[in-house]
C-alpha cells in the first residue's frame, strides 16, 4: 500500500512559480517538506502583487496573491469545510497538496497534517480516527472539534495520551 502511494506522489509533478519584485519569499523553505518544486520570476516593480502560479504535470491548474496564500500558513492552520467554495487559487493549492507526502515537519506544518487528517476523516464520515497526544491536557482545547468529529459522523473516535488530564471532566 505503502509502495504505492509514493510511487504515485513520485510520479506527479507539482511546481509553484513565485512572482515578485524582489524575490524575498520564504515559499520554498515552507514548502520544501511538500516535496512541490518552487521557482521564481521577476516582477517590475511597478507590476502587479506578488502571486503564486501552481501547475501540475506541466499544466497551469490556479492562481493565488501571495497575500492570500500567506494567511493559509499562518497558525491557527484551519482547512476550510468545503473548498469547492473557494477561488480556483485557493482550490489549485489544496488540491496540489493533497496526496503529498509530508517530511521534517515542525509543529505548525504538524498541525496543518493532523487538521488535514480530521478534515478527511470527517468528510469520509465513517471507519476508526486515532488521535495520540503528548498529554491529555494537551488534547483539552481539541475537546469540541472532536466531540463534532464524534457526534457529527458514524466515526469511531479514539484518543490517546499521558493521563495528566481526565477528559471526562469537561463539559460541553
Amino acid at each position: 500500500m505503502f509502495d504505492s502511494l509514493f510511487e504515485a506522489v513520485e510520479e506527479s509533478s507539482k511546481r509553484f512559480t513565485v512572482y515578485s519584485p524582489d524575490g524575498a519569499t520564504d515559499l520554498g523553505a515552507q514548502l520544501a517538506s511538500y516535496g512541490v518544486d518552487v521557482t521564481h520570476r521577476s516582477l517590475p516593480p511597478s507590476g502587479p502583487d506578488p502571486f503564486l502560479v501552481v501547475e501540475v504535470d506541466g499544466e497551469f491548474v490556479g492562481a493565488i496573491s501571495l497575500t492570500a496564500l500567506s494567511t493559509l500558513f499562518a497558525p491557527p492552520i484551519v482547512r476550510p469545510d468545503d473548498i469547492g467554495d473557494l477561488s480556483e487559487g485557493y482550490r489549485a493549492v489544496f488540491e496540489t497538496l493533497d496526496n503529498t507526502l509530508f517530511t521534517s515537519m515542525d509543529r505548525g506544518e504538524l498541525l496543518a497534517v493532523s487538521r488535514e487528517i480530521e478534515d478527511r476523516a470527517y468528510r469520509v464520515g465513517t471507519g476508526t480516527l486515532r488521535a495520540s497526544f503528548q498529554s491529555l491536557s494537551a488534547f483539552e482545547p481539541q475537546v469540541e472539534a472532536y466531540r463534532r468529529l464524534g457526534g457529527e459522523t458514524d466515526l469511531d473516535v479514539h484518543v490517546h495520551g499521558t493521563a495528566d488530564w481526565d477528559p471526562r471532566t469537561c463539559r460541553a
